[in-house]
């Protein structure tokens, strides 16, 4: 039988030169809202959860749909991908 772990919660969040964060330090309530405008990094935070939440796990830049600008986000390679 497995032991089920409580739900883990970030309390507090430091990104340093993650991808438009040069450096940020946030500490974060029971309830977290991201707002502003297109392109100031609210998807590049989240990703950060991401990264973190998947240690040891290569990352991948793929383009956004849509986008010639050569901008991407990262997303977790499949086991065996490459």
């Amino acid at each position: 039988m497995r032991t089920k772990l409580p739900p883990m919660r970030f309390v507090q969040i430091g990104l340093v030169n993650w991808k438009n964060f040069s450096s940020v330090d946030v500490e974060l309530q029971q309830r977290v809202f991201l707002v502003g405008p297109n392109a100031s990094g609210k998807s590049n935070f989240l990703d950060a959860f991401r990264f973190s939440a998947r240690p040891g796990v290569p990352w991948r830049r793929v383009p956004r749909g849509g986008s010639s600008s050569g901008r991407g986000k990262c997303y977790p390679l499949p086991i065996g991908a490459s």
